[in-house]
């Protein structure tokens, strides 16, 4: 309010100022004399739409809003730390332009500092509508409405003091989230349903958000899905940055504003070059030929008398829309100061007709619902020319001008942005998230390893994949470590609002597991990567296991020189023994320096041994099971190859090896009972005269081998070359 008073002080002592410079408002507080401003007027035959003919059309019905795309909201980010978008597409045009509006919501996140959430929406009504935008709150900073979309309407018994009653839709409503908007009918004169009051209510009169409507609906010709669609075309070169965009501007100001300098110049802060053609110069002929086809604009800005759907020049007569969009005006921007110019609600406007027709450079256009528009021009250009998007300039504009005089809501209150509010001077150059790095890094691991994937900067959002696939942000995405204990393939790609996403990277993690060499077909590779080694029976061949005690395997290498507890990387070829076993003949063994130790399984007699573990009786592939006794095959989890512990009483004893039975009474084709295993019974330290190893009970800790029965049968039985034998009685 003090803003106000200074201006109106200032005001009385400028006056004669203002009619010598042709200033609009006083230089120190830039307070608008409206009484010194020539009136727009609707010009030409009929009227504008009225508020009873849209609700007719519209009648009043629940808003059915579905989510069809959310966009994460980065995790660690808090409040309005992220500038959200909605885009609200009528539910009924939606599958006709569906693949270009994908394509929109994906440009809009790759190319601006916003996240979008689509919807499609329902025709409801204009509180309805509010209410989901209000509910997005902070993180909403604009909506972009596609297709026929409600609106609210505001009305004024005696417009500019001159007009008398007037009434017109009025997108600052769906803006202004936070203020006080009242339907004071039945006051004489005033109409129910339609908005006749505003204040700040619980905030400030001005808009908290901005919006722009992309509406071909009301629009002859094409069918509304073929002009939309073709609107999103020429917007999505706007965003690939295809689209030449001149940094010259155009004012074009018809005869009772051109003594004014504001409408001529106030462009320059948008656009330090620019042209200013003002009357007596100004003609239909010269517009039309010259200025709207020209591709040396950027920026038009138009003052000309007219109505919703054409332009009335002094000289040279009426410029309707249908020829308008014949001509396929090239400049991006306009700002049509004309009367009714962007009153979506009549067919044909004019601020959709310079938008929707062949065009591939035009893309937005500011002007009014109806006869009014901007001035204070500086405050809408000023944040444009700072790269403000339109709707966001006109929002900064709307702000400027709060709280709002009566003169204010005449010439101001039906300001909008037909097309794109998104658009603007210079698209952001976004800089790139950094490609995710792995930590540890791809290679040969034996052991599972947790994988911790980051990039910069660290709050960006990391997704990632096991499948090969290029991430998605629908994929999963990397909060912590990432188990691979496996051979996986992990591919990562960064997202943060306001950057581009990064490139993808990839790594391979190999895991040279002993297991794989021992599943493979005779002849073939077998690989030993970083095994323990459990026992070294000869000078040319040792059995190492892996460290989960998940599988071991017999390797042949002449003078090896390895020792128990060592560590060996292994390379050479898969072959099964005479005995049935399966072995790696080494080519070369490696000692890493590094040691291990296993701890021997316990089992019982029974569980030695056990059965077939990916056992090809063609290829030799796998290791094949014992046999129990006559027709009985094991069914327990294959150990051959591994250290592993068992008791019972000893049943048999000669030189050189000795059978134990814990009570499984098992056999194999020596008709003895229990399991055959290589080594001695130690005596007792003081043996009596005659003492025998015969029934007594020891633990034996070894490696669970096999051998084959006699030949033509192919059965191999249990066996444990043992490297302790404890006699326990």
């Amino acid at each position: 309010m003090c803003r106000r008073l200074l201006g109106f002080l200032v005001a009385v002592i400028c006056m004669t100022t203002w009619f010598s410079t042709g200033l609009l408002f006083a230089a120190d507080a830039d307070k608008i004399d409206y009484s010194s401003i020539p009136l727009l007027r609707w010009e030409g035959p009929g009227e504008p739409g009225t508020f009873s003919q849209y609700a007719a059309a519209h009648p009043k019905a629940p808003l059915e809003i579905t989510a069809v795309q959310l966009s994460r909201k980065p995790p660690g980010l808090v409040g309005d730390t992220v500038s959200r978008v909605l885009v609200i597409v009528n539910s009924s045009l939606y599958p006709s332009i569906q693949e270009r509006i994908s394509t929109y919501v994906s440009d809009i996140e790759s190319h601006m500092p916003y996240v979008a959430n689509l919807y499609t929406a329902s025709f409801g009504t204009a509180e309805q509508l509010k209410a989901f935008i209000k509910a997005h709150e902070p993180t909403v900073v604009g909506c972009v409405l596609v297709g026929n979309l409600p609106c609210a309407w505001y009305e004024i018994l005696n417009d500019y003091d001159s007009y008398g009653y007037a009434q017109w839709p009025c997108d600052l409503f769906l803006c202004d989230l936070d203020g006080q908007w009242a339907d004071n009918n039945p006051f004489p004169g005033l109409q129910l349903g339609v908005y006749d009051s505003h204040g700040a209510g619980t905030g400030d009169e001005g808009p908290e958000i901005f919006l722009g409507r992309i509406d071909a609906s009301r629009m002859t010709g094409q069918s509304e899905a073929d002009q939309t669609n073709a609107y999103f075309d020429k917007l999505h070169a706007y965003y690939e940055g295809t689209m030449t965009m001149p940094k010259f501007g155009l004012t074009y100001t018809e005869d009772d504003w051109a003594s004014y300098s504001d409408f001529r110049n106030d462009i320059s802060h948008a656009y330090p070059s620019f042209q200013v053609i003002a009357a007596p110069a100004t003609n239909l002929s010269d517009y039309a030929t010259n200025r709207l086809p020209s591709p040396d604009y950027g920026f038009v800005q138009l003052a000309c008398h007219s109505n919703s759907g054409g332009h009335y020049f002094t000289r040279g007569g009426v410029l309707h829309s249908d020829t308008i969009r014949g001509i396929q005006p090239r400049a991006q921007f306009y700002n049509l100061f004309c009367c009714s110019a962007s009153r979506f609600t009549d067919t044909d406007c004019l601020g959709n007709a310079y938008i929707f027709n062949a065009s591939q450079t035009a893309l937005a256009t500011v002007g009014s619902t109806k006869t009014g528009s901007m001035l204070v021009f500086h405050a809408f250009y000023q944040p444009f020319g700072a790269n403000q998007c339109m709707g966001a300039a006109l929002r900064s504009w709307f702000d400027y001008l709060a709280p709002y005089s009566v003169y204010e809501i005449s010439w101001h209150f039906g300001m909008t942005v037909l097309g794109d509010p998104l658009v603007m001077l210079v698209l952001p150059v976004l800089t790139n998230v950094t490609p995710p790095t792995f930590s540890p890094p791809a290679g040969d691991y034996w052991l599972p390893q947790n994988v911790t994937i980051t990039c910069a900067p660290a709050d960006a959002v990391i997704h990632y994949t096991t499948d090969g696939l290029d991430p998605t942000e629908s994929d999963p995405i990397a909060t912590g470590p990432i188990l691979v204990d496996g051979n996986m393939t992990l591919k990562a790609r960064g997202w943060k609002t306001g950057m581009n996403p990064s490139l993808v990277t990839s790594a391979q993690y190999h895991f040279i597991i002993l297991s794989e060499a021992k599943k493979a077909a005779n002849t073939s590779d077998a690989n030993v990567y970083r095994a323990v080694v459990t026992a070294v029976p000869a000078t040319s061949r040792f059995y190492v296991e892996a460290d989960d005690r998940s599988c071991g395997i017999s390797v042949y290498k002449s003078g090896h020189g390895i020792t128990v507890g060592k560590r060996v990387d292994v390379h050479g070829t898969s072959s099964t023994s005479g005995t049935g076993e399966k072995y790696v003949i080494a080519t070369s063994v490696t000692d890493t320096g590094e040691t291990g130790s296993i701890e021997p399984l316990m089992l019982v007699n029974r569980d030695v041994g056990g059965g077939d573990w990916y056992y090809n009786s063609t290829n030799g592939a796998g290791q094949k099971g014992v046999k129990d006794g006559p027709g009985v095959y094991s069914q327990a989890l294959n150990n051959i190859g591994m250290l592993i512990t068992t008791t019972g009483n000893v049943t048999y004893s000669t030189t050189g090896y000795f059978y134990v039975d814990d009570g499984s009474k098992l056999a194999d084709n020596s008709g003895r009972i229990g399991i055959k295993v290589q080594g001695t019974v130690p005596p007792p330290p003081s043996p009596p005269p005659g003492w025998t190893p015969l029934g007594k009970y020891v633990k034996v800790t070894g490696i669970s081998t096999c051998f084959k029965a006699a030949s033509p049968s192919t059965d191999l039985y249990r066996q444990i070359w043992a490297t302790q034998v404890v006699l326990m009685q």
